[in-house]
């Protein structure tokens, strides 16, 4: 309420209660009478307040008492004059603002004011020396002048506790819009977030169901070759069993070699006796003449008979020979064979004892791949949850912002009544829930 609203008002009022000239006349006339009985009034009615503690620390103790007393005392004499004049109107002003701000609440005031009008009317009424209708229109006077005063001051508490209160909604409006508007921002940078993770996830389930169908494969695949490799292991036992048998056949193919060797020695030399026998007997057939013709002959064939049979044993002589040496070859080359077979028989040993445990390690892998997709596919749900959730917060954020905007709205047209431009308050103390005692907040208050 401004002061120019003020005076309006205050001419309104004064129209309202009909105050005219007689009323003035009458609260001037009775101005000199209460100004003696004023210290009187005023010690009563602070004594009264001092009782009560709440009070007290409104007022700020003694000393703002006493700032309280004079102020009261230098209102209502001026009061008493009726001066309804722009003086009056700035010093009501900053009755109502102190009440406003020391929180001094209106039952408070009309309390203490109707102990002291009390006071006041029976000072009027008990003057003697005027006729009943002087003190009637005295009375009267004094009853408008008071309530005219108590009801502005109390207008200016209300309108001015309606300022603050919209100047503290007003900043928290303002709190909760800057508020909601982080709340958006943050909602729509989380709903931004949450759909990159959730496309990078659903890559990841993709890519993660590829390795699980490759380790699968894997997994298969390796169990084959266990097979494979065990049926090899097999086979090369079974072809390491066959080669010794080649060996030890080979090694009875040379010991009989050897012996057919020495029987071969027996028939070269039985082939050798015989042709000296032939040869004695071609001696003896010749000593015998003409008789001995035909043994002679005999002797001759017996003798080509052996010479014949030597060159046979000769032949196979040399043909044991060399198949002596072929053997003896095969059977280092078999052996050489055996002993390569051997190692290929361990290292498929080796391989078939590995892949039961390659296989197992693959069988084990796709197992937790298999979860590791199912978590990848509670997660991915999960996050679309909280993507559905994220765009209902920036939903609820949005319509947050907007509704703070529309109470702004509400409070600026609430906030139609501006505060006064009166003089600047002095700061107050650091003494909790009143003014300061040596300051003016109390100059013109009550």
């Amino acid at each position: 309420m401004t002061v120019g609203d003020s005076s309006a008002h205050l001419e309104e009022r004064l129209k309202f209660i009909q105050f005219g000239a007689e009323d003035a006349a009458a609260l001037r006339r009775v101005r000199p009478v209460l100004e003696r009985h004023l210290e009187r009034i005023l010690s009563k009615f602070y004594g009264h307040i001092e009782s009560h503690p709440n009070l007290m620390q409104m007022f700020g103790g003694d000393a703002g008492i006493a700032h309280a007393r004079s102020a009261q005392a230098q209102h209502w004499l001026q009061l008493f004059s009726s001066s309804f004049d722009q003086a009056y109107v700035e010093r009501v002003l900053r009755i109502g603002k102190t009440h406003s701000r020391i929180g001094l609440e209106p039952r408070w005031y009309i309390a203490g004011y109707s102990l002291a009008f009390g006071e006041l009317l029976a000072v009027a009424a008990e003057t003697s020396r005027w006729k009943p209708a002087e003190r009637a229109a005295t009375l009267k006077a004094l009853t408008k002048a008071v309530m005219l005063d108590m009801d502005f001051a109390i207008s200016v508490y209300i309108e001015q506790s309606k300022v603050e209160t919209a100047e503290r909604i007003a900043g928290s409006v303002d709190a909760i819009r800057a508020a909601a508007s982080e709340i958006s921002q943050g909602s729509n940078d989380l709903a931004s977030r949450t759909e990159r993770q959730a496309s990078a996830l659903q890559q990841t389930v993709a890519t993660m169901a590829e390795i699980s169908a490759t380790v699968s494969m894997n997994a298969q695949n390796s169990e084959q070759a266990r097979k494979l490799a065990a049926d090899a292991l097999a086979r090369a036992e079974a072809g390491g069993n066959a080669m010794s048998s080649v060996v030890n056949a080979m090694s009875g193919i040379e010991g009989s070699s050897a012996r057919i060797a020495e029987i071969i020695q027996v028939m070269e030399e039985i082939s050798f006796q015989t042709k000296l026998l032939a040869l004695h007997a071609a001696v003896e057939a010749a000593r015998a003449g003409e008789s001995g013709k035909g043994f002679a002959v005999v002797a001759q064939e017996v003798r080509s008979l052996a010479d014949r049979s030597r060159q046979a044993s000769q032949q196979i002589r040399e043909l044991i020979a060399q198949s002596s040496r072929e053997v003896g070859q095969g059977v280092k080359l078999v052996g050489g064979a055996g002993e390569s077979l051997s190692g290929i028989v361990d290292i498929v040993r080796r391989v078939a004892e590995i892949a039961p445990e390659i296989a197992a390690g693959s069988r084990e892998q796709s197992r937790s791949i298999t979860e590791i997709n199912k978590a990848l596919g509670d997660l991915d749900a999960a996050t679309q949850q909280n993507a559905a959730l994220v765009e209902e917060s920036s939903a609820s954020a949005a319509s947050l912002a907007e509704q703070a905007r529309q109470l702004v709205e509400v409070v600026a047209s609430f906030r139609g009544v501006q505060p006064a431009k009166a003089p600047r308050m002095p700061a107050e103390k650091s003494r909790p829930g009143g003014p300061t005692a040596a300051g003016s907040d109390w100059d013109e208050e009550f």
